[in-house]
């Protein structure tokens, strides 16, 4: 497909799951000429593909299977108001997105913000063959190992083993530690270890092959947070309007829990919400997750990011 049909470059906001990609997400495509796709590559939603796996890896190699029907679903390729027959619910739900997504593909001004954390290992793709802006949020380790388990949020590993691409481009100095942790069940804080190495050992690479791309540490984002999001909302060139900004202090306000049941709850405490790890996690877990992430998470952490304040 030729880029020249897109008004404007669209956006990737990705990382982990459990890193605030839904908030930023949300809080960016407040104003009315930005539209908001929420995680094609999710295997239990209505994506762009049948997909079989959690973090499914695109790459130029494999994109024969996947691009047509990414295209159609980001309303890129054809417009996609003359599909003619709706098979299902599941296919009026692409049907309708498609649509959004084609309008706002081609007005001056508009753009796309696909928010997707399972898209993180396809990212470079996305960014080279359809010019999309990237934003990786990086939560820190403790934070996330915290948040998997108050979820109780087993990962399946072998959905990362059986991608054979994957494993080959950014996965193979893991490969040993990736089959063991598929073959039987690892406590949840090591899996959270484990994975969070996985996502942000390839994000560090990633990163220095393109420093264009942008780097927002969630913890950041929830201490300073309209100030933060007004220069991210400036790099990616879209408006941080007065409706950007009461959705942000409406889901970040000091009145808002910590703590909830619901995992996509926005709204929340977001300067306490950067320490709730210390609550979730025993010292000796804590312990763990340091020893085992701190070579990777000293891109973007340092010992005072270990230290709550007394």
């Amino acid at each position: 497909m030729s880029l020249r049909l897109l008004a404007n470059s669209p956006i990737l906001i990705t990382g982990s799951h459990r890193s605030g990609t839904t908030w930023v997400g949300k809080v960016l495509s407040q104003p009315r000429r930005l539209h908001y796709v929420h995680e094609p590559f999710n295997v239990n939603a209505a994506g762009f593909a049948e997909l079989e796996h959690w973090y499914t890896y695109v790459c130029a190699d494999n994109e024969h299977r996947w691009a047509a029907a990414f295209e159609t679903h980001m309303g890129m390729a054809f417009n996609p108001w003359l599909r003619t027959r709706l098979a299902s619910r599941v296919s009026l739900t692409r049907q309708g997105q498609s649509a959004r997504a084609f309008v706002y593909n081609r007005l001056p001004g508009c753009h796309v913000i696909l928010k997707d954390p399972l898209a993180f290992f396809s990212s470079e793709w996305l960014s080279q063959r359809y010019g999309f802006q990237v934003v990786v949020l990086v939560r820190h380790p403790a934070a996330f190992a915290g948040s998997l388990k108050q979820r109780s949020w087993d990962f399946p590993f072998a959905h990362l083993r059986d991608q054979p691409l994957l494993m080959r481009d950014f996965l193979s100095e893991y490969r040993t530690q990736i089959e063991d942790f598929a073959d039987r069940r690892h406590d949840i804080i090591d899996q959270a270890a484990l994975l969070w190495n996985l996502i942000y050992g390839t994000a560090a690479k990633l990163l220095e092959r393109h420093p264009n791309w942008n780097v927002v540490r969630h913890e950041d984002l929830s201490r300073e947070p309209v100030a933060e999001f007004r220069t991210l909302a400036s790099r990616l060139g879209v408006p941080f309007t007065r409706a950007s900004q009461h959705f942000l202090e409406r889901t970040s306000a000091a009145s808002n829990t910590v703590e909830t049941a619901k995992p996509h709850q926005l709204a929340r405490d977001s300067r306490s919400n950067v320490w709730s790890w210390t609550q979730r996690l025993s010292p000796e877990e804590i312990a763990r997750v340091r020893g085992q992430t701190e070579a990777t998470a000293r891109h973007w952490y340092g010992p005072i990011d270990w230290q709550p304040p007394m």
